[in-house]
Order: C-alpha cells, then sequence, then structure tokens
C-alpha cells in the first residue's frame, strides 16, 4: 500500500493508514484493483474498487466533517453497479440519529 507522507496530517489519518493496511476486503484479481481519492459534501476518503466482470467489487472508508467513520464493502453480483452509483450510495451515508 502506498500513502503520501505530507497528507497524513492527523492522527485519524494516521490511523486510516495504518487500518488500511491491515483490513482489505477480496477484491478479486489484485491486477484490476484501483484507489481513488473521494470527497462529496461532506464526506471524504478512499475507495478501493475492481471493476473486472462477472463481479465488481468496491471497498469504502470514508469520514465525514466529524471524522466518523463509514466502511462500506459491496460485491456486485453481475458488475450492474459503477462508480457513479456507489457514490451515489455514498453521498446518503449518516450516524445513526442524524437527520
Amino acid at each position: 500500500m502506498f500513502a503520501k507522507f505530507n497528507d497524513i496530517k492527523t492522527l485519524t489519518d494516521a490511523f486510516f493508514v495504518i487500518m488500511k493496511g491491515i483490513f482489505i476486503p477480496n477484491l478479486g484479481n489484485q491486477n484490476n484493483v484501483k484507489m481513488i481519492q473521494l470527497s462529496i459534501g461532506d464526506k471524504r476518503g478512499f475507495i478501493n474498487y475492481n471493476l473486472a466482470k462477472p463481479e465488481n467489487y468496491f471497498d469504502c472508508d470514508i469520514f465525514n466533517k466529524n471524522g466518523d467513520f463509514f466502511k462500506v464493502y459491496i460485491k456486485d453480483k453481475g458488475a450492474r453497479l459503477d462508480l457513479e452509483t456507489v457514490f451515489a450510495i455514498i453521498s446518503t451515508l449518516k450516524k445513526a440519529g442524524d437527520k
């Protein structure tokens, strides 16, 4: 795993990098896995994904403006989802009890 140390500015950032290196779920054939940085509204984070049929895989690690952490793993049998659809799903994430 690669991390830009200049971008690690807080304890939360460091914790994320360490935990990301330990807990990465099955993403299929590793030759096809890609990682993108994400920023949607008040949410930011990273998505590891594999868009190699017959299944798509999405491993999403997201923080909101309050520092709450969300882990979303999607195994898309039939490869029907794309990144835009996953972004739409992530944009709806909220902490239990939040409106």
